[in-house]
């Protein structure tokens, strides 16, 4: 671990170096910035099986918006350095979302700050242009609109994020601050590492941690792969992550991704898994468990059609034998109406089952817009 450390520290000191050169010359005056990111507005209707007194609305409306911040220079040297803020609009607190700053060149690029780590920006999945089944977060995916309570009771979203096992998020350390570098696409093939201190984030300041009680030292590997087989677009993706465990903890949690996608013509089937080796325990629940999704996609330019399935499971409490599972399947359209700007709509359904084999079901028809900024 300490070679892969001082690697990504000397990577960090040259991205620090280039971003100071960036600053300086004689007519300097600062990077421009721009301004990007997405709105998505959803009303939807559900309908919830829910065991107990509880008695979930029909009608909701969800939002989901970022505000990315963006600015870069190119180098004397040729190489370009840049930085990005991704700002959270629907949201009570932690309004960033990510932050960080880059260097790239022929090299590949050097990251450092809050992001994904690469194992999660280099996955592959299968094409959902609806709401999102396997999505690292809630916001807008199915999680929003059927509830999982009260089957898995006290899991938490922190561990590695809704879905139980999502194939595109990490260990729940997407916010930590973070070194990574990814290579130039040669012959096809890029590769990746991504270096975390502590799995900590506490906003604007991330300081040192105490590694008897905390996350640390976490790395991640991944490589993404590009082709053409027979006319056919092919895209594969591999990726390991872990973290040291605090002390006192038997063993390090740890995370194997997979993922593969084809695209023929208008058609598109894809793919991807991931496996928890070893979970992250909170609040007595496990997350240790797999997750895959599979999709079919098809362009008619204008409007695009897919078809998704999710699976997951996760231990739960480990003292009990059964695992708590969840199973989402929904069909989507989305209409572009005009540049960055489309109508979409999905419907779907979502099962799931506890450890007392209690199952939480509902349906979901959901219809919104989409802006990209």
């Amino acid at each position: 671990m300490k070679k892969y450390l001082a690697a990504l520290i000397a990577a960090g000191l040259v991205a620090g170096a280039g971003a100071a050169e960036a600053g300086k010359g004689k007519a300097s005056s600062g990077i421009k910035l721009e301004l990007g990111g997405f709105m998505e507005q959803w009303v939807g209707f559900t309908d919830n099986d829910v065991v107990g007194t509880t008695d979930l609305q029909e009608v909701d409306v969800q939002s989901d918006t970022e505000i990315h911040v963006h600015g870069s220079a190119k180098l004397r040297n040729g190489m370009t350095a840049g930085a990005k803020i991704a700002l959270e609009g629907n949201t009570e607190s932690d309004n960033v979302s990510s932050s960080y700053g880059y260097l790239k060149g022929n090299f590949g690029k050097v990251i450092v700050g809050s992001h994904w780590n690469v194992s999660s920006m280099m996955q592959v999945t299968s094409t959902d242009v609806g709401i999102g089944i396997n999505h690292a977060d809630h916001k807008g995916d199915q999680f929003a609109w059927v509830s999982s309570t009260p089957a898995f009771g006290s899991m938490s979203d922190s561990m590695t994020a809704s879905p139980l096992v999502t194939t595109t998020a990490g260990l729940g350390q997407h916010k930590a601050q973070k070194v990574s570098y990814m290579s130039s696409r040669s012959n096809g093939l890029m590769v990746g590492v991504s270096y975390t201190p502590d799995a900590d984030y506490t906003g604007d300041t991330n300081g040192l941690v105490d590694s008897n009680s905390n996350l640390t030292d976490g790395l991640a590997i991944a490589a993404n792969y590009q082709t053409k087989v027979n006319g056919m677009d092919v895209e594969a993706s591999l990726g390991y992550q872990t973290f040291d465990a605090p002390t006192g903890t038997s063993d390090d949690p740890s995370m194997t991704t997979a993922g593969l996608k084809v695209t023929s013509g208008a058609y598109t089937i894809g793919g991807s898994y991931a496996d928890v080796g070893d979970g992250i325990v909170s609040g007595g629940m496990s997350n240790e468990g797999t997750g895959y999704d599979l999709g079919v996609s098809y362009d008619m330019g204008a409007t695009v059609l897919s078809a998704n399935y999710y699976k997951g499971d996760a231990e739960g409490t480990a003292a009990d034998a059964d695992e708590l599972e969840q199973e989402t399947m929904a069909v989507s359209a989305a209409y572009e109406l005009g540049t960055g700007v489309e109508l979409v709509g999905t419907i779907g359904t979502a099962e799931y089952t506890d450890e007392a084999n209690v199952e939480t079901d509902g349906t979901f028809v959901v219809v919104g817009t989409r802006f990209a900024f």
